[in-house]
């Protein structure tokens, strides 16, 4: 009798873990929507979480990098982050990189779910590399029906580094 009182517990609260994963799953349309949107870059740039230099950077300082995506139609999008040093230039990986992200349908659709995270979000960290630079680093998000998002740049200069161009 004790562990039908036990087996009962595990099997309410088995649904209710379950309950609350299909409410965080894919959040799209079943039939296309009339009303088509085109993706948003809702959050782009850069932070130094722990300067030990200061803000700009210092080479070696922690270096944080992101975009953040919504496509309130839910159709699946591809983000792209990427800083490219702006003497043309890289004397190292960490001075020209590319990431690219392929979200599935409804993730960058999910505000209407409380658990769920807001957005698809594109991020690269590492220390700033050495010698110190400027780059562009720049977002650009493109949805499953070619529809693309006004793409975003910012400057991310280091200390010492030259200015970044207008």
């Amino acid at each position: 009798m004790r562990n039908t009182g036990r087996l009962g517990v595990f099997v309410l609260g088995l649904l209710f873990a379950l309950t609350l994963a299909l409410s965080c799953e894919d959040s799209s349309p079943t039939e296309p929507d009339p009303v088509a949107t085109i993706p948003a870059i809702v959050e782009f740039g850069w932070r130094t979480p722990l300067p030990t230099g200061g803000d700009p950077p210092l080479p070696q300082d922690p270096v944080s990098f992101f975009c953040t995506v919504v496509d309130p139609d839910g159709d699946p999008v591809t983000v792209t982050l990427q800083l490219q040093d702006v003497t043309g230039g890289c004397p190292t990986p960490r001075h020209c990189w590319s990431v690219v992200e392929a979200f599935g349908p409804g993730v960058a659709a999910r505000s209407n779910c409380q658990a769920c995270p807001v957005g698809a979000t594109v991020s690269n960290r590492y220390d700033a590399p050495q010698p110190s630079m400027a780059g562009i680093l720049t977002c650009r998000a493109t949805d499953s029906r070619g529809r693309a998002a006004e793409p975003r740049t910012t400057c991310f200069r280091m200390t010492g580094a030259p200015l970044c161009p207008e």
